[in-house]
């Protein structure tokens, strides 16, 4: 996603917050989806409004923010697809379902967008914000 804000807020530069230790209810794996996307939010640098926005933005690398947020919550939170589109601009079902396999295309070609994601993922790991341990995705 580089260094533009072209795309995050018109007329708005979003400062990035300060890091913030893990409270006691974040420990690995007892995270909720909505705490992981107040964390997205926060590493993209988005404008909360934006992002949770019916008709949203679709600028290229905007949607590619969606696509990496929705595989995540996908992958690593056990929800359905339509309570991941209620949390993403209140996306249809099938708008997860093709999302999901455009960001597993665009990881398999796009060098930039797979390293954004490793980045993205690793630092989502680190905080805690992961599938809770027993659980396997159906």
């Amino acid at each position: 996603m580089g260094t533009s804000n072209y795309w995050l807020a018109p007329g708005k530069v979003v400062s990035p917050a300060p890091a913030k230790a893990l409270e006691k209810e974040q420990v690995a794996g007892n995270t909720t989806p909505e705490d992981f996307i107040a964390f997205a939010i926060e590493h993209f640098k988005l404008d909360p409004q934006a992002f949770f926005h019916s008709r949203s933005n679709r600028r290229p690398a905007f949607v590619s923010i969606k696509h990496m947020v929705r595989h995540y919550l996908y992958f690593h939170y056990v929800i359905s697809l339509k309570q991941i589109g209620q949390l993403t601009c209140k996306a249809d079902h099938s708008t997860v379902v093709h999302s999901c396999a455009k960001h597993l295309d665009y990881v398999k070609v796009d060098f930039e967008y797979r390293k954004d994601y490793e980045a993205f993922q690793k630092e989502a790991r680190a905080r805690g914000y992961h599938r809770r341990e027993g659980w396997k995705h159906v």
